[in-house]
């Protein structure tokens, strides 16, 4: 199944600036500091030690209870909210390399899942109109800034990569800034081309 036939819940629209503005919110709610510059967001501490306290718990599981996907983000009840890794990927949360840049790009993907639709949806779960706000569609039928893997995506890229951080080093090769962030060369020139930031170094030697 390709991306664009995906079946999703349409959301309420989000600007990329609003985005960006959750995303700065949400850096200093969760304590991350760049101020040393480009770095590695501590998962694990945010894992075991600060998401907790915000109702936030994330599990190791195996593949097939989530379908075959490397997360999900169950949005059913009204408690805690519960970020399902596979365990592989779960592991590789303290890896540098390859399967560490998929691992920490899809936990601040399913993080902000978490943050942005888990509410909506157990709202909406409550509503008497609730198939009708829950009902799916092509994910290539609706526009982005409603789409909810799309604004899943560009807020996961402000958490590990604010503008703040990128804006002084855009022309720093994009290989050099995605290695100092643990993150993938392309999952870095994705968010910087959705923050409208040069990305034309990316070929260039560090």
């Amino acid at each position: 199944m390709s991306f664009g036939s995906e079946m999703v819940p349409p959301m309420p629209p989000l600007s990329m600036a609003t985005i960006e503005q959750l995303g700065d919110a949400l850096v200093g709610a969760l304590g991350i500091d760049f101020s040393a510059g480009p770095s590695p967001i501590d998962w694990p501490h945010l894992i075991n030690d600060v998401l907790p306290r915000l109702q936030i718990h994330t599990y190791p599981v195996d593949s097939g209870e989530i379908d075959g996907d490397e997360g999900a983000t169950d949005p059913s009840g009204t408690g805690p909210i519960n970020i399902l890794l596979s365990r592989d990927l779960y592991d590789a949360l303290w890896e540098p390399g390859r399967r560490g840049n998929r691992a920490r790009a899809t936990m601040a993907h399913e993080l902000s899942h978490a943050v942005l639709h888990v509410p909506r949806i157990r709202s909406w779960q409550a509503r008497p109109e609730a198939p009708f706000l829950l009902r799916r569609a092509r994910r290539d039928a609706i526009p982005a800034y409603r789409d909810p893997e799309w604004q899943a995506w560009a807020l996961a890229g402000c958490i590990v990569a604010p503008r703040s951080v990128l804006a002084p080093l855009v022309r720093q090769p994009v290989a050099w800034t995605a290695a100092r962030l643990g993150v993938s060369e392309d999952f870095l020139a994705t968010h910087m081309k959705r923050l409208r930031l040069p990305v034309g170094w990316s070929n260039a030697r560090p």
